[in-house]
């Protein structure tokens, strides 16, 4: 784990965390299949450095910010952040029970006091009081299409909020589609940092936008409209 260290920045105490939780990781791809990352050295690269090292320059997160994964599967990046900005409240949000469930053993486990787990679909939730525009970051790694990513993230970020998307190569044509579909929900594109995994892992992109005003109630749509018809 002493990559976490050298490429990541984080302390020798949060190294300990890291390595025990490989251990309770790679116990549990035995029982549920939340990723097919199998060996030690690309789970590490791919879920923890990758959720951590796109972060390591930028002060994003303060003390008190409430922060949702969207699709947080296994717990990515919600759990490596959690385990660094611990003055910071994350939310993991997942449709699929035996996930959750999973998040919620590593969660007491690892006595994640700053981390809570919800069970339920995004279109939903972001149509629930307490939760919509209610959050200073949204995160996601899971959705691969930009009108899905966007239509069920930006409807529970606050007005000067920022949707921070974990992503691989995106040209010039996909990110000016994003930016125009941004704007329709009140959003636009402030920024994309690219990065590179070590060990020639692969090259990465943190894609930020930043929320300008209210996101029309009617969004976001049920998956099917979203899928049937992109904004």
């Amino acid at each position: 784990m002493g990559i976490l260290v050298d490429v990541c920045n984080i302390d020798l105490n949060d190294e300990k965390i890291f390595g025990d939780l490989w251990d309770f990781y790679s116990e549990e791809m035995k029982k549920h299949n939340f990723t097919s990352i199998k060996g030690e050295k690309e789970f590490v690269m791919k879920h923890f450095v990758d959720s951590i090292l796109a972060l390591k320059d930028e002060n994003y997160f303060k003390a008190g910010d409430r922060v949702l994964d969207i699709g947080s599967g296994g717990g990515f990046p919600g759990i490596p952040l959690a385990v660094v900005y611990k003055e910071t409240h994350f939310v993991l949000l997942d449709s699929v029970g035996k996930k959750t469930r999973m998040m919620e053993v590593l969660k007491e486990k690892f006595n994640l006091k700053n981390v809570s787990v919800l069970n339920g679909r995004a279109e939903d939730f972001a149509h629930v009081i307490s939760h919509r525009e209610r959050y200073d970051f949204v995160v996601n790694r899971a959705i691969a299409k930009w009108s899905a990513l966007l239509e069920l993230s930006l409807p529970f970020l606050k007005v000067g909020g920022r949707l921070l998307a974990y992503k691989g190569h995106e040209s010039s044509e996909d990110l000016a589609m994003a930016d125009r579909i941004a704007g329709v929900l009140g959003a636009k594109l402030v920024n994309v940092h690219k990065y590179e995994l070590p060990d020639e892992m692969g090259m990465r992109s943190l894609v930020s936008f930043v929320k300008e005003q209210l996101t029309g109630n009617d969004y976001p749509r049920k998956m099917g409209a979203i899928k049937n018809r992109s904004l």
